[in-house]
């Protein structure tokens, strides 16, 4: 018998670690842009979410304020809700170096707690540390999920990035650069970040999801035109090949994805652009390319 509890050791401390469960963002839905996170401890969740189904309205009231509810459930039947939305859940060990003189168990005994959800201030990555303060588990704080579990586990993302490209076309020859605050994701099919800064260019956000109905949008601001733009596709993707409209009218093409190499090549107006990045650990060679003109540029992600 004591060999059969020695297999089983290993299952039971590990399960009995506090985790941070990262549930995958969807862009599609205004609630899901930028995921949700839970903290796990045994078969036990503890979440801070809004206390009813999201809709248009509650999207906007989310802004300034509307109900929310910390709860604690079953980690199983919370991360099964989240795999029918098609949403993955992973979870991470917490990296806390204090963890031993914490209650963590009785923040997993709460009972459910009547609260104020506010987007910008309290949503369910930056509430969390506010609960489990009560316990003595010092949790590190952000309003960005993913950032919530880069902070607070071993699992490190990056959320900045500067670049250097190389312009060449049929006229001239420059050199520009790239500089985005936050980016969440990178891939063409998947993709968000805000505050990206050119030589010539402000992008308030750009964001894409290639799935079924599909879109693309870059809002910003010409800076030497002082002048407002917006590019759009709207359309639909199987399987990497995309049909759809843009600025310029009918367009489609195909994309590939890894998670450190991609292409896109996608025609339009008399035009076929082709795409392409590949990834080393913090560098990121990027290439856009068409027949008259090529950018070519080098990204350092931080």
């Amino acid at each position: 018998m004591r060999w059969i509890f020695l297999l089983f050791l290993p299952l039971v401390l590990f399960s009995n670690n506090l985790q941070v469960c990262y549930v995958e963002e969807k862009y599609k839905s205004l609630d899901k842009i930028f995921g949700h996170l839970f903290l796990a401890y045994g078969d036990k969740a503890a979440s801070f979410n809004l206390a009813s189904d999201m809709n248009l309205k509650d999207n906007l009231q989310a802004l300034f304020g509307t109900d929310a509810l910390m709860q604690i459930l079953s980690k199983e039947k919370l991360t099964r809700y989240y795999n029918k939305q098609g949403r993955s859940v992973t979870c991470y060990d917490a990296n806390i170096s204090d963890l031993e003189n914490s209650n963590i168990s009785a923040l997993f005994y709460e009972d459910e707690i009547n609260d104020t959800y506010v987007f910008l201030t309290k949503n369910c990555a930056s509430a969390l540390p506010i609960y489990a303060k009560k316990y003595d588990v010092k949790l590190k704080s952000s309003i960005i999920p993913k950032r919530f579990v880069s902070l607070n586990t071993q699992e490190k993302y990056n959320f900045s990035s500067f670049g250097l490209f190389y312009f060449y076309d049929d006229n001239k020859n420059s050199m520009d650069f790239n500089l985005t605050l936050l980016e969440l994701n990178h891939r063409y099919n998947h993709h968000l970040s805000l505050f990206s800064i050119t030589k010539d260019n402000f992008s308030l956000f750009k964001i894409a999801e290639f799935d079924g109905i599909s879109y693309e949008l870059d809002l910003g601001h010409k800076l030497k035109k002082n002048k407002s733009y917006l590019n759009f596709f709207l359309g639909y993707e199987y399987k990497g090949f995309f049909i759809g409209a843009n600025n310029y009218g009918f367009t489609g093409g195909y994309m590939y994805n890894l998670d450190d190499f991609g292409f896109k090549i996608m025609a339009y107006k008399e035009k076929i652009e082709f795409s392409a990045f590949k990834d080393y650990e913090n560098l990121r060679f990027n290439l856009i390319a068409n027949k008259k003109s090529a950018k070519i540029g080098l990204i350092f992600t931080f």
